[in-house]
């Protein structure tokens, strides 16, 4: 076994842990408390310094519920350390961007690494057949054993979703989407609201599918006070509605339906989110951007409606308009594996 020497900054720093036959991957945490605001950028202490052997490199990663947990982006994807950083003040940091308000506690994991040999050298020749059978796809969505893995159909024209869905790792998509008219009956809640509408959408997405498509529908509104607010007719309906949220709490719902054939599967996520107050000037200047006019609420947070926001509860993703984590699990019950 390979003997790592490793420098820890503090005394209270988790010392680096490797379980053999568990997994391949050491984690690590944040060696100070950290506040971040919505947009910021921040290199985060480790609070450990490794010798590695030459020859060798570190990878590091997310954890896979760091996004989830403070809603950060680790800014280069993989990280990689390779032999030279070995001196005593080459302290790793994870450099991190935060799509909402944040307090990441000292000690907690917010990311992970593994230690691999450097690749060796390689030579490339161009040939005209690689000689072996397509797989398909790209990582889960590609052909396995022969057996085709499912397909996704997204039924919305939203960017901000399709992002959402590359985001997750699921880039092999189709785009269709269904004509529906929305109807909703009085008297039902947020979250009955959008999952119904969702459900209606995925009738009409089912109608554009072949057997064994799998499709997604959704639908994300913005409530205050029990009030819909959907998409602003014009200027004068975004300033209704913007007034109407400055300096206070309202919810953001998101209906979820994944179907295959005639089976379909309905959830949806509620996330709080609290606006700064806000002056009429500076929200005429937000509506003059013409950011807000396609939008639920009239406003968006990952782009310059951040500015208005002072915090939220909950989900983020679910708020620009699809929620990561209960996405994910819906799709591994269609056969489409997330992580």
């Amino acid at each position: 076994m390979e003997e790592i020497k490793v420098k820890y900054f503090s005394d209270d720093v988790e010392e680096l842990c490797y379980v053999a036959g568990k997994s391949d991957w050491i984690d690590l945490s944040a060696a100070e408390e950290v506040s971040l605001r919505a947009g910021d950028f921040r290199l985060i202490p480790l609070g450990v310094a490794i010798a590695l052997p030459e020859g060798y490199e570190a990878h590091l990663a997310p954890r896979s519920s760091t996004f989830k947990n403070f809603g950060i982006l680790q800014t280069n994807s993989v990280g990689v350390v390779d032999y030279s950083y070995r001196g005593d003040n080459d302290q790793w940091r994870m450099p991190v961007y935060a799509t909402r308000d944040v307090t990441i506690p000292k000690g907690a994991r917010i990311c992970q690494f593994r230690i691999v040999e450097n690749q060796p050298a390689l030579r490339f020749t161009r040939v005209e057949s690689l000689g072996g059978p397509d797989r398909g796809g790209f990582g889960y969505t590609g052909i396995r054993g022969g057996a085709g893995m499912a397909k996704l159909v997204l039924c919305s024209q939203s960017p901000r979703r399709q992002e959402l869905l590359r985001q997750m790792g699921v880039s092999d998509f189709d785009v269709r989407v269904p004509q529906v008219e929305e109807t909703v009956p009085q008297g039902l809640s947020p979250r009955e609201t959008v999952e119904r509408i969702s459900r209606e959408k995925a009738a009409g997405a089912r109608k554009l599918c072949g057997p064994g498509e799998v499709f997604l529908t959704a639908d994300t509104m913005v409530f205050l006070d029990g009030e819909r607010l959907g998409k602003p007719r014009d200027e004068a309906d975004a300033l209704r509605m913007l007034t109407a949220l400055q300096g206070r709490e309202h919810s953001v719902c998101t209906g979820v339906t994944v179907g295959r054939d005639n089976t379909l599967l309905t959830r949806s996520e509620e996330t709080f989110v609290r606006f700064l107050p806000a002056t009429e000037e500076r929200l005429r200047r937000y509506i003059a951007s013409g950011e807000p006019m396609d939008k639920a609420g009239a406003y968006g947070i990952q782009g310059l409606g951040a500015v208005l926001v002072e915090g939220i509860r909950g989900d983020y993703s679910n708020v620009v308009g699809l929620p990561i984590p209960l996405l994910a699990e819906m799709l591994r019950e269609f056969g489409i594996p997330v992580l």
